[in-house]
């Protein structure tokens, strides 16, 4: 039909009736001329509730298919059957169509169709007609209600606006908006359409009670299967007024659900949960802006497939901004496929002392490009407690902005799968009062951690906060943490009022296994009171551990305390393996400093300057094997030779030096007051005490600087060196510089 060609018959300007005739004329052609251009769509009502019985409540719409009908208040009757499913549409053919029945003499019709049926739509929708919804039948009884209609806002531009006319939203930040919000997820939701939410500020009051694993919790919004949100830019969602205030506290939730839902998109939408007028009295209760728990001692909620980017999390006073999952349960389905990028979380967790923004309990998350923090004005004791916590396997938390944190990260387990292919890359870690990124594996139950990556992240640590030791990445767990690799970071310490490790490893007393495999490599830290260090408190000690190619350096002075590159300290139990290789320590009290009992040692090609007390000691140690590079001093015995004391005294000193398969051993023996050393003729002279086991039948040299004699090939047998030669001469002095090769080099 043309354009300039009218749907109706003009009205005669010669009648009486002219003026109504033109009115109604106008009212018929601009709904037919709007339906020949768009799709028909639902201007008001078109939904009915769900009933005990099988006739629905009265309900009355008003439509354009494409002219506009005003459908006055009817009721439908379905069909009986136990299980049933009905499609509902309205029509303006006021006539049968063939396969649906119609409601009486309205434009209401229906299709029965059994439960298998797809959704949302069953068959081609009958011309000059509209969908208005999806009934389920159980039992005698309507049970679900799913929204089919179309907005004006859908055929205009594709979206599901709440402030179309069929969902009545406001946007002035004083009328209640979440009942029509929550229509327009619905609607939009049954069609995987789009909630587009103009700018504004939509006042948002939670009133639907509901239950997750912390207990009861009132809720504005639950989320669907296909929920797709996006925001212009101002579009504002924001918690009204005293919902939970000190005197009567409550936990909250802005998007909710406890079921199994799937693809999930937020974007380009500010929350606001208006926290600084809905505190609870330091309760620690859950006001999230995204919640996903199962009910308790029921099946754990999930999402697969959520998308949350470019959105705004602001102010919430309870203890999260996003829960991806929680459960109590072992073995429950985690989440998966969860995407949070270029997202902003400010000012949360303002009246709680347990807090984290995001909480990872799901598989296959990226967590990508992201603000977390708080103002200073919040320091040191509320808010940003813990910025992210995984909790979940194949998570990447990259590029992200922690700010003022008191724990920017933690790494924990979950009770169903483990936490395997970790990449926690590229963050910034600034102002943090506490710890950077910190491990928990904290009961049998509790899945284990592996294959973890710690890559090219920056911590800047702080004094604010008062723990009893600050660390940019710590592991203090009682069951394993195993092949972490940390690598390749920039951690600075200001202040230096609280003792400070760049780098943390500690085996508590009631572990039950040690962390084992964990590689510290490529990192610079300066500023800390320590670089590395390896404590054991329990006799199941600690496993593999190699430290290479680091740069430690400022080291500082805290308490008394003695600034140290690497420290290895275990007080129970045993260290299997440190290896210590290519590290450059400058400005320290030690470069390296071990005691306790370890199995193996490997020191290489490490570099010291401005030490104040050693490069390296060990004197604290002991040690079953030490392979590497080694200065250091020993005490020698020597054996087969006659002391004749003559009332004075014999003081043996001596150092050494090993690199790789060779080490060399001086020994001086000073004789004071008359004392004097000989050895006896004909006898075999030899050195124990020896700080590393000689090889078999190695050669070596020994010079007696007295004499400057050469006294032949050096013999090994266990851990004792021989002479081939009896030695015939004495002295005051006895200098002697040994050079032998080592066992297992």
């Amino acid at each position: 039909m043309a354009l300039n060609t009218p749907f109706n018959t003009l009205p005669d300007s010669n009648t009486a009736t002219f003026r109504t005739d033109s009115r109604t004329f106008f009212d018929r052609e601009d709904s037919q001329r709007e339906g020949e251009i768009l799709s028909s769509f639902i201007s008001a009502g078109g939904l009915h509730g769900i009933t005990s019985s099988l006739t629905s409540n009265a309900f009355t719409t008003v439509a354009h298919v494409p002219e506009r009908i005003n459908q006055i208040s009817a009721s439908i009757t379905y069909p009986t059957s136990t299980t049933n499913i009905c499609w509902v549409i309205i029509s303006s053919q006021n006539a049968v169509i063939p396969s649906w029945t119609r409601v009486g003499t309205t434009a209401y019709y229906f299709l029965a169709q059994g439960e298998g049926q797809t959704v949302p739509i069953p068959q081609i929708l009958p011309a000059n007609s509209a969908w208005l919804m999806r009934v389920a039948i159980t039992g005698g009884a309507i049970t679900t209600v799913t929204d089919l209609r179309r907005p004006a806002s859908y055929v205009n531009a594709g979206v599901y606006n709440p402030m179309d006319m069929l969902y009545g939203a406001v946007g002035d930040n004083a009328t209640n908006d979440t009942a029509a919000i929550q229509r327009a997820i619905d609607g939009a939701s049954a069609s995987s359409g789009i909630v587009y939410i103009p700018s504004g500020t939509f006042r948002i009051v939670p009133g639907t009670p509901t239950n997750d694993e912390g207990g009861s919790l009132t809720v504005a919004f639950v989320m669907r299967s296909n929920m797709h949100i996006r925001g212009d830019i101002g579009a504002t969602f924001r918690i009204a007024d005293s919902q939970s205030t000190n005197g009567a506290p409550k936990a909250l939730g802005m998007f909710f659900t406890n079921a199994v839902l799937h693809d999930i998109s937020i974007r380009g939408l500010i929350m606001d949960m208006n926290g600084v007028n809905n505190l609870q009295n330091g309760t620690n209760y859950n006001q999230s802006h995204i919640s996903v728990s199962g009910t308790p001692g029921g099946v754990a909620a999930r999402i697969d497939g959520m998308t949350l980017e470019n959105n705004q999390f602001l102010n919430t006073a309870g203890t999260n901004c996003i829960v991806m999952a929680q459960s109590n349960t072992v073995g429950v389905t985690l989440g998966s496929r969860w995407t949070v990028r270029n997202n902003y979380f400010w000012n949360n967790g303002r009246d709680v002392t347990d807090f984290t923004a995001v909480y990872g309990w799901a598989n296959k998350v990226l967590m990508e490009g992201n603000t977390l923090g708080k103002d200073d004005s919040l320091l040191p004791n509320t808010g940003a407690v813990v910025g992210y916590e995984v909790h979940g396997a194949d998570q990447r938390i990259v590029n992200n902005l922690f700010v003022n944190f008191y724990r920017g990260m933690w790494v924990s387990s979950n009770l169903t799968s483990p936490i395997a292919n970790i990449v926690i890359a590229n963050n910034t870690f600034k102002a943090t009062t506490a710890y950077g990124v910190d491990f928990d594996r904290p009961s049998a139950n509790a899945q284990p951690i592996f294959n973890v990556v710690i890559a090219n992240n920056i911590f800047e640590i702080n004094d604010t906060n008062v723990p009893v030791q600050k660390v940019a990445v710590q592991m203090v767990t009682p069951y394993t943490v195993r092949d972490v690799l940390i690598t390749g970071n920039v951690a600075s310490k200001t202040d230096a009022t609280i003792s400070s490790i760049f780098v943390a490893l500690s085996t508590p007393a009631a572990a039950v296994s040690p962390v084992t495999d964990i590689t510290i490599s490529g990192n610079e830290a300066y500023g800390f009171l320590g670089g590395v260090s390896l404590t054991s408190s329990s006799a199941v000690g600690m496993g593999r551990i190699s430290v290479k190619d680091n740069l430690f350096h400022d080291l500082t002075v805290v308490g008394g305390s003695t600034p140290v590159g690497i420290s290895v300290t275990p007080t129970s139990g045993t260290i299997t393996s440190v290896e210590m290789t290519g590290n450059r320590i400058i400005n320290a009290g030690y470069g390296i400093r071990l005691t306790g009992t370890i199995s193996t040692v490997s020191v290489k090609a490490n570099s010291y300057a401005s030490i104040t007390t050693a490069n390296y000691d060990d004197s604290g140690a002991t040690i079953a094997n030490k392979h590497g590079d080694f200065d250091g001093t020993w005490t020698p015995v020597l054996n087969g030779f006659t002391q004749v004391l003559g009332g004075g005294a014999i003081t043996p000193t001596g150092t050494y030096r090993k690199r790789g398969g060779l080490v060399t051993l001086t020994a001086k023996l000073s004789c004071t007051g008359g004392a004097t050393l000989a050895a006896i003729a004909g006898t075999t002279s030899f050195l124990s005490n020896l700080p590393f086991t000689p090889g078999v039948n190695g050669a070596g040299t020994w010079v007696n600087s007295s004499t400057v004699a050469d006294h032949g090939a050096v013999l090994a047998s266990g851990t004792a060196l021989y002479i081939a030669t009896a030695w015939a001469a004495d002295s005051k002095v006895w200098d002697i510089t040994v050079t032998y090769p080592v066992v297992g080099e």
